[in-house]
């Protein structure tokens, strides 16, 4: 989730790149909404509780400042101005009181935030981790990978494997045990992913030992393959031989 704050005079500036890329980019909407409860990367939003846990740990929020996070998530992609958020927050005629509004976001991004002043940190955080994944994802489809590119023609066959594997992923995270030992789930643990919600229960161990299983496993599928080729090649120099005398 992210908060903007800005002067008066970079409001039009900022509705408009924002409007913009609402327009042309599709928003990817990661909150689950479940009774009123709220679920997006490291942060849960219990409405009825009026709790928020970032990272497992519980924020203490004001009333003024849950209400306008509430809003903020609930309407995930859409632009508020500094009036919408006072006439939906504190249900009264806004007056260009914009201080007030800009002080309890202030105070929102800091208490949300890992580092409101650096949002550069908070980027390159978000690309190690997408880094990260990428990396667990390709040691978990790389036993796929040593089965298929060595045969002429396998391609698609191996795009449907992976596809179907891939697949199965969705049926493993219904179960905290199958998600630690299942490589394609277990590259997900091994960056903490939804670890904020109570009902995800990640076991490193059991994740690394999932992948370096599948990277054992591609490991002897390459010998056993470079094996057979160095076969082949020796059966067809016999072959091909030339014979001795007339």
């Amino acid at each position: 989730m992210l908060i903007l704050s800005f002067r008066d005079d970079e409001e039009h500036i900022i509705n408009h790149i924002l409007s913009y890329i609402n327009r042309e980019t599709e928003i990817l909407h990661q909150g689950d909404v479940l009774n009123g409860q709220l679920y997006f990367e490291g942060l849960y939003i219990d409405e009825q509780k009026r709790i928020v846990v970032r990272e497992n740990n519980e924020i203490e929020l004001t009333y003024t400042e849950f209400e306008i996070l509430l809003l903020l998530a609930q309407n995930i992609g859409k632009v508020f101005s500094k009036q919408q958020i006072y006439d939906s927050v504190w249900k009264e005629p806004y007056f260009g009181n914009h201080n007030i509004v800009m002080s309890h976001i202030r105070n929102l991004r800091e208490k949300i935030e890992d580092d409101p002043s650096k949002p550069m940190y908070i980027a390159l955080k978000a690309a190690l981790q997408i880094t990260a994944v990428n990396f667990f994802l390709y040691l978990a489809v790389l036993p796929i990978i040593a089965l298929t590119c060595r045969r002429a023609g396998s391609f698609l066959v191996g795009v449907i494997i992976a596809f179907v594997y891939g697949y199965g992923g969705m049926f493993a995270a219904g179960n905290m045990t199958l998600a630690n030992l299942y490589p394609i789930t277990a590259s997900l643990g091994m960056v903490g992913y939804r670890s904020y919600d109570t009902a995800v229960n990640w076991n490193i161990g059991t994740c690394s030992c999932s992948l370096a299983l599948a990277v054992v496993i591609s490991a002897i599928l390459i010998l056993c393959m470079k094996e057979r080729e160095a076969t082949q090649t020796k059966k067809k120099a016999k072959k091909v031989a030339p014979k001795k005398g007339w």
